[in-house]
């Protein structure tokens, strides 16, 4: 998943909206790989922004 790459530059104001240092880093961390959607609306609710998903046909 692109989260770590995505949040580059947002793990300060993650901080300051409250979430714990640690929680931060393990989303930041490239191993860390159990992303889920509500991790994914935390994130984007701490940042004041909206999550866009979109399912499309796999090419074959």
């Amino acid at each position: 998943m692109l989260l770590p790459v995505i949040l580059q530059g947002f793990d300060g104001s993650l901080v300051q909206v409250g979430v714990k240092p640690p929680l931060v880093s393990r989303w930041l961390s490239p191993n860390y790989h159990d992303h889920s959607l509500e991790t994914i609306r935390r994130i984007a609710n701490a940042l004041d922004i909206d999550v866009e998903i979109t399912l499309k046909p796999r090419a074959s």
